[in-house]
């Protein structure tokens, strides 16, 4: 069976959404967890648990709190997210996909 990868422009619409921000939020996330199943599926292995329970506050972190975006992934003044779940890759992988981070060819190499 095969499952294919929410696209970002997908995921643009729901960043655009003028609607309740906690519906929002949770859409972005839910999202950002079946992204996370389908690369781990794809990668043949992975660690579920930390990825998706930790989906919520890194969403919200990087859509509401971090400055990453207003100062430039590259700045030494940007916001930086510290994990010592290191379970948690594949999510962040998902959720940086999302952002627009990486592209979904760097998504689906996880684990290679």
């Amino acid at each position: 069976m095969n499952f294919n990868l929410i696209k970002k422009s997908e995921f643009d619409k729901v960043k655009s959404f003028n609607g309740d921000w906690a519906t929002k939020m949770q859409l972005f996330a839910d999202m950002c967890r079946y992204n996370t199943l389908v690369a781990v599926k794809k990668a043949g292995s992975g660690h579920l648990g930390s990825s998706l329970s930790a989906m919520d506050i890194t969403t919200y972190l990087y859509l509401n709190e971090m400055n990453i975006f207003e100062v430039g992934l590259d700045s030494p003044d940007r916001d930086i997210y510290f994990s010592s779940k290191g379970h948690d890759v594949p999510g962040l992988y998902a959720l940086f996909y999302a952002l627009g981070i990486i592209p979904e060819e760097k998504l689906l190499m996880l684990r290679r």
